[in-house]
């Protein structure tokens, strides 16, 4: 069981941090700015919780969708 949850707690940090650096690059903000924006609408809370069905998506997919949170385009 802890073999699980830790392989699932990676999992999660690595599609927060893959989100990240897709939010950054597709908006051209640097490290600074981007999290930011992610700790004022909690997004990697969002993603944290939300794991489940974000997984299955792309991560192109997943920053439109972030995008819709922030008011973004």
């Amino acid at each position: 069981m802890f073999v699980e949850v830790s392989s699932l707690s990676d999992d999660i940090i690595f599609l927060q941090n893959s989100c990240f650096m897709a939010y950054m690059e597709k908006h051209k903000l640097d490290n600074v700015s981007a999290a930011q924006v992610f700790q004022a609408y909690s997004l990697f809370s969002y993603i944290r919780e939300h794991y489940e069905y974000l997984h299955l998506m792309g991560v192109d997919y997943i920053v439109k969708h972030l995008d819709g949170i922030v008011g973004g385009s």
